[in-house]
């Protein structure tokens, strides 16, 4: 899009690329310091619909489309991995599963992740899932695998992954999103905290509080609404580069990829992306 209109900025807010240490590291992936990344993998897990009562518009598809749990949860953690690993999913095989086909919709008005204690309801058929795994496999050989759940008790947003280099591994959890583990195979493993006097020159400026002082979601907003906006003003300077935050066009290729999840569902087969 940046080609064909020059003059246009446009974006989407995948938000958690844009964590500090989500940033660091894709940078050390990039210096190489696991070794050749050789798998990834993680979950995305929710419980705000763990009730047969639990309602929203996400449920029914003539609002918020086939796919509910991969296309509203699932889009986040694939566009964190593949920016992580500037790479792209190519090929999917998928499993899903929709734990009540009849909800409880109240005759109210109820709000997302809020427990519905009207007692006047009807029952609606719902045939969006409620949890969803895929296996795939990368452009350039990671093969990796991912799991979503809106019913997952006691998750609220966990957004995890961790990829695993010839060297060593890499994870990040979002709801400890100042934190990072490294693991090794023959020496300790250890927590990493954000830290800005430590953290990859490429990644400093997705971060602006003294280590310590913890950094998460608002200030993953944050960076991507400066992002944006920054990148408007220097228009002269930077349209020539790629942004950092999300395009349509990154956004355009994970719906094709949710697509191919769906088909890979009805038909029970790997699917490839074009």
């Amino acid at each position: 899009m940046l080609d064909k209109n020059p003059g246009i900025v446009a974006g989407v807010n995948f938000l958690y690329r844009m964590n500090a240490l989500v940033q660091e590291m894709k940078y050390r992936l990039k210096n190489g310091d696991i070794g050749k990344p050789i798998l990834v993998h993680g979950s995305y897990l929710q419980d705000w619909l763990l009730y047969d009562s639990d309602y929203n518009w996400r449920v029914e598809k003539d609002l918020g489309g086939a796919s509910r749990v991969v296309s509203d949860i699932g889009s986040h953690w694939i566009d964190a991995v593949q920016t992580v690993l500037d790479d792209k999913i190519t090929e999917v095989c998928a499993d899903m599963s929709t734990i009540y086909n009849i909800r409880k919709k109240p005759k109210g008005q109820v709000g997302t992740f809020s427990v519905s204690k009207d007692s006047l309801y009807k029952n609606r058929n719902v045939d969006t899932e409620d949890y969803g795994a895929v296996l795939f496999k990368m452009k350039n050989g990671i093969h990796g695998v991912f799991y979503v759940s809106q019913v997952s008790a006691g998750r609220k947003n966990y957004l995890n992954f961790e990829v695993d280099g010839t060297k060593s591994s890499m994870y990040w959890n979002q709801e400890t999103a100042d934190w990072m583990w490294a693991g090794f195979r023959d020496k300790y493993n250890k927590q990493v905290m954000r830290n800005p006097n430590l953290i990859p020159k490429e990644a400093g400026k997705y971060t602006s509080l003294a280590a310590g002082h913890p950094e998460g979601w608002n200030d993953a907003q944050k960076n991507t609404i400066s992002s944006f906006y920054r990148y408007i003003m220097d228009m002269g300077k930077s349209i020539n580069q790629k942004p950092d935050f999300a395009t349509f066009e990154e956004a355009y290729y994970i719906q094709k990829v949710i697509e191919a999840i769906l088909e890979s569902y009805y038909k029970k087969a790997w699917i490839k992306i074009y």
